[in-house]
């Protein structure tokens, strides 16, 4: 070790130690660096088998809002269903109460405008089998069908109702339309 170090080292070990040895001093008043808010509010509300989670941060006081049901979400004014994730989705149609027939490919590109991607990484099912309808066509609706292969004999079967229930009282509990990204 070289001399000229070795005053510095022993300065060091001495400040280190006086202040490990050292009680903290306390002051009536709290840190300047704690947060003076109060710690986010978080409320779980079930309608039916809907379930309505919104989040509120205290320090930037953005709502964040999430509505699911088994298999599906509600994401961006769009419900999302899961379909098996083997099922390529991509030429899906759906009918909303037996109403008429609407392919999920003339929906790509709206769902494009709010941010959706088209496909997803998965070069032997792209669709990831989802199946996104715009939630303006789920108003007052029950249930959504959806035919994943052409000619199913059975199509998929999905109950919807109080999807409005729900949508209304998330709108009073502060989830505007861009909570639910």
């Amino acid at each position: 070790m070289k001399l000229w170090a070795l005053p510095w080292l022993l300065a060091l070990t001495a400040s280190l130690s006086a202040c490990l040895t050292t009680a903290p001093q306390r002051s009536g008043a709290a840190p300047a660096h704690r947060s003076q808010t109060a710690p986010p509010r978080s409320e779980l509300t079930r309608v039916g088998a809907w379930r309505l989670s919104v989040h509120r941060e205290a320090f930037t006081g953005a709502t964040t809002c999430r509505l699911t049901r088994r298999w599906m979400e509600y994401r961006r004014q769009t419900l999302i269903i899961h379909l098996p994730t083997r099922i390529d989705s991509s030429a899906a149609v759906y009918r909303i109460d037996q109403g008429a027939p609407f392919w999920v490919r003339d929906d790509q590109m709206r769902m494009a405008r709010k941010g959706f991607a088209l496909d997803n990484d998965n070069l032997d099912n792209p669709s990831g089998g989802l199946v996104r309808i715009p939630g303006e066509r789920l108003v007052g609706a029950r249930q959504v069908y959806i035919e994943a292969i052409a000619n199913t004999p059975r199509p998929y079967m999905f109950r919807i109702d109080g999807f409005d229930t729900v949508l209304a009282l998330a709108g009073q509990m502060g989830c505007g339309s861009g909570g639910f990204d």
